[in-house]
């Protein structure tokens, strides 16, 4: 049973939107007949509405009314550079653009005080006020949709009302009520009673002002201090990777170098060693007696005398002295082989000694090739 009761109480609450949907629709449908003889009957007035071009004949309407209580050109002037004929949201662009101080002033024409407290609007000291930098003005009728929207939003309990906003630092920012006189304290109050009130509201916006740039511009020199450091610190950190990828490069070539000396030594050795192997491979063991006593004379001086088997080569005979001057000092490795008597070169080394003309006995003079 409770578990049946669950399913009844998820169904009804199912059906329940439905159901609230479709009377919806049935009253739209209903009522769409009356708005639109509404619509007919009773047109939108010139002043209804809050799009740019309505709030913006609201403002101008404000200053037409002003400018008709002027006393002279030169204060219609100073009305018109006093009073804004944007609308309120253009002008509150304005003033978060340029940090300035919205003064909206809202007030009922059917009030019979109400030109009164134009007048005081228009008072010299009062549109010097409004004319100062930073300061944006608009006056409203309440009776325009303009006035009536603001009116609710600033909370206004009675009429004249006269209104310091401080924007927010964004145009979608609410603005904040910085100073609010209305009704009758704002009607007794005389405009040189009423300036120090607007003039200490100021004072206190531009300190704030102030403050707000002191920070911006502390912020934006923190910005370029960071900004500049991080420059420096990636200057550094490119030096640093420039530096140690040119040492790298001079430790690879270093490292080639070294590799390639190796290896030349190494095949230097190898070569050495091939030649001193295939120099032994030549000779053979010299006969007790009999042969050829060979002696040799080295470019030295020093004479070395040795045999050899007859039937040996010229190259056997290069091949000894090339193991002699192997282990001893000057090296020589490049060798000529001569006779004096006769005169004569032996520079075939598959020659015997026999055939060289060299038996039984000689003296070979040893040149350096390369001296």
């Amino acid at each position: 049973m409770p578990s049946s009761t669950a399913q009844d109480l998820r169904r009804s609450a199912s059906i329940l939107p439905r159901w609230l949907e479709f009377f919806a629709v049935i009253l739209r449908v209903l009522l769409w007949p009356i708005r639109r003889a509404s619509e007919l009957l009773l047109p939108a007035g010139e002043f209804d509405g809050l799009s740019p071009a309505v709030t913006e004949k609201a403002a101008q309407q404000f200053v037409n009314h002003l400018k008709t209580l002027s006393s002279s050109p030169t204060q219609t002037n100073a009305i018109s550079e006093a009073f804004s004929s944007s609308g309120f949201v253009a002008l509150k662009q304005e003033a978060v653009t340029s940090n300035s101080l919205l003064v909206v002033y809202l007030h009922s024409p059917l009030h019979r005080k109400a030109d009164d407290m134009c007048q005081k609007l228009i008072h010299p000291i009062m549109l010097n006020f409004f004319n100062q930098d930073n300061i944006k003005t608009l006056g409203s009728s309440i009776h325009t949709s303009q006035g009536a929207s603001l009116s609710q939003q600033l909370g206004v309990c009675s009429f004249p009302v006269l209104a310091l906003l401080q924007p927010g630092r964004g145009s979608s920012d609410a603005a904040k009520l910085v100073f609010k006189a209305e009704g009758p304290s704002l009607l007794k109050m005389k405009p040189a009673q009423l300036l120090p009130l607007l003039n200490g509201t100021y004072q206190r916006f531009l300190s704030v002002v102030a403050e707000q740039e002191a920070r911006r511009i502390e912020r934006e020199q923190e910005q370029e201090l960071r900004r500049q450091q991080d420059e420096e610190y990636q200057e550094t950190l490119r030096a640093d990777q420039e530096r140690e990828r040119q040492q790298q490069e001079e430790r690879d070539l270093e490292e080639r170098r070294v590799q390639e000396e190796e290896e030349r030594v190494r095949r230097k050795e190898m070569e050495e060693k091939e030649r001193l192997d295939k120099a032994r491979a030549l000779i053979r063991p010299a006969p007790s007696s009999g042969g050829t006593r060979i002696r040799f004379v080295l470019p030295s001086g020093q004479k070395l005398d040795r045999r050899f088997e007859n039937d040996e080569t010229v190259g056997a005979l290069k091949a000894y002295l090339v193991l002699h001057f192997a282990e001893n000092n000057p090296a020589i490795k490049n060798i000529a082989l001569s006779t004096n008597f006769p005169k004569k070169t032996h520079d075939d080394d598959d020659k015997t000694l026999q055939e060289s003309d060299l038996c039984p006995q000689s003296v070979l003079m040893v040149q350096d090739l390369d001296a």
